[in-house]
């Protein structure tokens, strides 16, 4: 089977994204009542959040405004979209499993919190991919770094 560069860095993505799905999978039942189905769909939007960030790796600038786009702001854009959607998706659900969590201060007992973790999550899986697959570029695409020159 060939392996390219792209299709590595999206399974190191991807792997990467199931585990942050699965502890956050793991913290949801080990501290809520939180629907199954729920839980279900967070632990495979991480998985989709983590696919995504390993297809957008060979973009290492906007290319319009050519502006250079680091590994933690990819992940962390997409972390924060994918937060973003997944909280207007599910905004009652995570109300109430997130107010089941006791040891919270009660400034973070809002689903709102979500995106900031997913917008961590999003940086990490980016920097630790592109530090496993390195900078991959995607030739005569016009957006990776052979674009540059």
């Amino acid at each position: 089977m060939l392996y390219t560069p792209v299709l590595k860095r999206v399974g190191y993505s991807k792997v990467l994204g199931a585990i942050a799905g699965i502890l956050s999978a793991w913290a949801f039942v080990q501290w809520t009542t939180a629907p199954v189905s729920m839980i279900l769909g967070i632990t495979l939007a991480y998985i989709m959040l983590g696919a995504l960030i390993g297809l957008i790796g060979f973009y290492h600038q906007v290319p319009l405004i050519n502006i250079h786009l680091s590994p933690w702001l990819r992940g962390a854009w997409c972390g924060a979209w994918f937060g973003l959607v997944m909280v207007l998706l599910a905004l009652e659900p995570l109300r109430l499993a997130v107010n089941e969590i006791l040891w919270l201060p009660e400034i973070c007992r809002s689903p709102w919190w979500i995106i900031a973790d997913a917008t961590v999550a999003g940086a990490l899986i980016d920097i630790v991919a592109t530090r496993l697959s390195g900078v991959v570029d995607w030739p005569g695409s016009g957006v990776g770094a052979d674009a540059a020159g």
